[in-house]
């Protein structure tokens, strides 16, 4: 061992006369040396990936003295100037294959350009400009003086989308937080633009047409939705199509849309103005909103049709949907918001034709006109419906337990029970559509025909009046009379039990069918009431 470290030079010799080698001399380190040269930048539009697109080349040359073993990379970088440091963004990596003395390497770049207007975590947000190009040499070599080298030119990062140069259509795909990526594109003409409102994700139509349609589609999977954080639609359009796109924020339409269906409105609001409607068409629109959660809607211009897969108050009776009138509106699920519809629409004396909720219908629902079809899954009993004209039909699936007044009320069907339930016919209830009030808001009673009441379960604590007038709004008490002109009760069908219930009107059937078509009589009945005032 010790005659291999004298052979090595690494001890010295034992003795002058034992033939021992002297220490060898010092020599110069041998190094790769990698030094970088660049081609001008060129960003441009591709039309085969439709996408905008940075290229150039990166030369990489060994002007060391050692073949450069190392395998590194040549990492690119966005600048807002010339001097790399840590606010730069990379963009692209390249790796570096074995560069012989003196070879030159040349590595192509063509990549996407960059979207990130607000990515996903661990990434930083690439604002909108005018930025070079950076490329940097990660891996080590002799000389970290010529491992940097700014491209000539620049590269232009925008977040617009629709009509381009020469009609073509420029589409946009960008990342988001929640890990999915949207890509935005109108069909015909338009433009548009997406903006970071401090760490919100904001879509916004800047100019449409009366035949084109805004498309928003996410890469997530089926069944999942992208989450943005606001909509604004500035210009005419036909149709706004985003069905798996949840908007957490606020949607404003200013423009006429003629058809708008995104996959979900949460924690916001859609308002609605007709201001720049220019036309007909955009007058009355189709609007589906998908999932609800804690939302306000409100709009200047009726409603063609209304739809949501279910609308839940999760914070405290804040929802609302107001709109002038809906010819047709449903629910796939629960419908917790109140609503409020201030005028009739085009095709008859209704506030809204027909209305198909599936779950349970709460809230307070005030309808300046009337209903032609009223259809709940069940009603809660923070449910009240005051309806300012004529509900043709009124049905529940499931139990009611609220309170619904209407000028008339044709025929009511309850598939469940009706549990501390009020139904009033009659009720003419001033400006406000609301029960109670003084002066132009003060309700008056008018003549009312039920014609057709039929219960699948029970009736219990609960009053159904045809007529009945009222001064302080508390039925069934002393004040109470009937309006003057013929009122009544028709056909009455309860399949079990009226328990501790009131059927009010000054006509009623000789006998009704009650537990199971058994036919009872109802004079000399107190459940069913023709003599005002009583006292219960």
């Amino acid at each position: 061992m010790n005659y291999l470290r004298r052979l090595l030079g690494l001890t010295a010799p034992d003795s002058a006369g034992r033939g021992a080698m002297e220490a060898l001399e010092p020599r110069a380190m041998l190094a790769a040396d990698l030094s970088l040269t660049s081609t001008n930048v060129s960003n441009f539009f591709d039309r085969r990936s439709s996408a905008d697109r940075i290229q150039l080349n990166i030369a990489v040359t060994n002007v060391g003295t050692e073949t450069y073993r190392n395998r590194g990379n040549v990492e690119l970088f966005l600048s807002t100037d010339t001097t790399f440091d840590s606010n730069d963004a990379r963009f692209a990596t390249l790796a570096v294959p074995s560069v012989q003395v003196g070879q030159r390497r040349v590595l192509s770049v063509n990549v996407l350009e960059p979207k990130d207007v607000n990515p996903p975590s661990g990434r930083r947000a690439l604002e909108a400009g005018t930025y070079n190009v950076i490329a940097r040499i990660s891996g080590l070599d002799g000389n970290a003086a010529n491992d940097e080298v700014v491209a000539t030119g620049t590269v232009d990062i925008n977040y617009d989308f629709g009509t381009g140069e020469g009609g073509v259509r420029v589409p946009l795909t960008i990342p988001l937080p929640d890990g999915t990526s949207i890509t935005l594109r109108i069909n015909g003409t338009g433009s548009g633009s997406v903006r970071n409102d401090d760490g919100r994700t904001i879509v916004t139509l800047n100019a449409g047409g009366s035949r084109s349609d805004l498309l928003i589609t996410t890469n997530a999977r089926a069944g999942q939705t992208s989450t943005i954080n606001g909509l604004e639609i500035n210009s005419v359009i036909k149709r706004v199509i985003a069905d798996r796109i949840v908007v957490n924020g606020n949607v404003n339409v200013t423009g006429g849309v003629g058809f708008f269906s995104i996959g979900g409105l949460t924690s916001g609001t859609l308002l609605w103005s007709g201001t720049n409607e220019g036309f007909f068409l955009f007058s009355s629109p189709v609007v589906a909103l998908g999932t609800v959660r804690d939302a306000i809607v409100s709009a200047d211009v009726p409603f063609n049709s209304f739809d949501v897969r279910s609308w839940v108050d999760t914070n405290g009776g804040g929802d609302l949907l107001s709109v002038p009138s809906i010819i047709t509106f449903s629910s796939g699920g629960d419908f917790q918001p109140s609503v409020t519809l201030t005028s009739q629409n085009d095709r008859g004396q209704f506030s809204v034709e027909k209305v198909s909720v599936r779950g349970r219908v709460s809230g307070s629902w005030r309808l300046a006109s009337g209903v032609r079809r009223l259809e709940f899954g069940s009603a809660t009993p923070d449910y009240t419906g005051t309806i300012g004209a004529t509900v043709e039909f009124f049905s529940v699936t499931g139990n009611f337990e609220g309170l619904i007044a209407a000028t008339q009320i044709n025929r009511i069907f309850v598939g469940g029970n009706i549990r501390n339930g009020r139904i009033l016919a009659g009720a003419q209830l001033g400006n406000d559509v609301l029960l109670g009030g003084t002066g132009s808001d003060a309700d008056s009673y008018r003549a009312s025909v039920i014609t057709e009441i039929t219960v699948r379960g029970s009736v219990i604590n609960s009053l159904i009046a045809a007529g009945i007038r009222s001064t302080d709004n508390q039925f069934l008490n002393s004040d109470d009379t009937f309006a003057t002109g013929t009122s009544r009760i028709g056909r009455i069908q309860v399949y079990r039990e009226v328990t501790n219930s009131f059927f009010v009107a000054p006509s009623f059937p000789t006998t009704v069918r009650v537990r199971f078509n058994n036919n009872l009589p109802t004079a000399n009945n107190p459940a069913f009431v023709t003599t005002l005032p009583i006292t219960t």
